[in-house]
């Protein structure tokens, strides 16, 4: 198993001595006590975080830091894959926004089967005023 010292990593953030000494004073409150044995690190940082508030400070960003560091860097992976699949050599032109945008709606829309695109086409003609084609088409030749 590999072990990670968040220190050496967020030294910037998290003063190293205080996070230890108050390390050490958790530790001693979690052991001496029953009610944290079964707790799985989630429940256990989410009762650190909220029972003892302000006690632990740099236990507590520490804390904070596990809880969104990723395990693998799978969510990486799929994120590149999505964007591989959004952002092909057709579409290489599209904007931050507009990727990032649509890379949310894959990941956290319904699935295309269950898209009611009828609601999506009435919103996006109620965005602002729009013309026919055929008026374009007739002032195109007009201008001509």
């Amino acid at each position: 198993m590999v072990q990670i010292n968040l220190t050496t990593y967020w030294h910037t953030c998290v003063n190293a001595a205080d996070a230890r000494s108050t390390f050490a004073l958790l530790k001693q409150i979690t052991v001496s006590s029953d009610l944290y044995a079964s707790f799985s690190f989630q429940e256990f940082a989410e009762a650190v975080l909220s029972k003892h508030s302000g006690l632990f400070t740099e236990v507590e960003k520490l804390i904070k830091i596990a809880l969104v560091t990723p395990i693998a860097s799978v969510s990486c992976k799929r994120g590149f894959s999505k964007e591989n699949r959004i952002k092909t050599r057709f579409r290489n032109s599209l904007n931050n926004t507009n990727l990032t945008n649509l890379m949310m709606i894959s990941e956290l829309g319904p699935p295309q089967e269950q898209f009611d695109c009828n609601r999506a086409i009435i919103k996006w003609k109620e965005m602002k005023q729009r013309r026919p084609r055929t008026e374009r088409r007739i002032e195109q030749s007009l201008e001509a």
